[in-house]
């Protein structure tokens, strides 16, 4: 959608220390709208704008897992009643200073099985064990925050599968096809048809720099086409191995 030449635009232009603002005509002015309000047309919102529900999600469930990891971080172990003050008298204060101590290394000590003093049956199941007190986020914290993330993605036009870590390399090439073909080529005619209106002359962005991440797709869907009794001027054209002007000027 244009705007009319006549229409003006309040423009901002922030600085370190200073705010300047500038009203000017809307012909002087590109408008790139990534989506619009119904109301305000003359708005534009960006991704995290229109999916703004999910924005939120995302970032609460990234603060809660950061509560979760902020958390204190110890290794608790049972001891007798009695034991000890730290003092002289402290009958654990050998064992306490070697723990304090031991980096990783093989400690000996005593055993509980003889239940300090009060017979085999009064003695603990288990010998010296830690406990570990530390982070333990559940796991619909995780899948909650893997989800939302997705789909903010989603929101910005790139398909999840691009940036997940566990997809192979073939889906993530996929995925990048995807992006290029519903994402960022049709947002480049869009800003191509504004520059046009401002400029008032041809535009051509140059998008054969993103061609570079599916070589070996572009080259098999050329054989294929070549297989398929296609010219090989028109397979490479087709398979984007040969720009359009390029095929022209040859």
């Amino acid at each position: 959608m244009l705007v009319s030449p006549a229409v003006v635009v309040q423009a901002g232009f922030f600085g370190p220390s200073s705010n300047v603002t500038r009203f000017l005509p809307s012909a002087s002015v590109l408008h790139f709208r990534y989506a619009v309000d119904p109301a305000r047309p003359w708005l534009g919102l960006s991704p995290l704008q229109w999916a703004s529900t999910t924005a939120k999600l995302q970032a609460e469930s990234e603060r809660s897992l950061a509560d979760e990891a902020a958390g204190p971080v110890a290794q608790l172990l049972a001891i007798p009643a009695d034991g000890g003050d730290e003092g002289a008298e402290d009958a654990l204060a050998l064992l306490k200073r070697d723990i304090a101590s031991a980096r990783g290394k093989a400690l000996l000590v005593e055993t509980v099985a003889a239940g300090w003093g009060d017979g085999q049956s009064a003695s603990p199941h288990k010998d010296w064990i830690a406990n570990r007190l530390g982070p333990n986020p559940p796991t619909a914290m995780n899948t909650t925050r893997r989800e939302s993330f997705g789909a903010v993605l989603a929101a910005c036009g790139v398909p999840p599968d691009l940036m997940d870590t566990d997809s192979a390399g073939t889906a993530q090439r996929g995925a990048y096809r995807r992006w290029y073909s519903a994402t960022a080529e049709p947002l480049a005619r869009l800003v191509e048809a504004e520059l046009e209106a401002k400029l008032e002359t041809p535009v051509s962005l140059d998008m054969t720099g993103l061609y570079a991440h599916d070589l070996v797709g572009r080259a098999s869907a050329f054989q294929r086409l070549v297989g398929a009794g296609v010219s090989i001027t028109e397979a490479l054209t087709t398979s984007g191995l040969l720009a359009a002007d390029a095929e022209a000027a040859a």
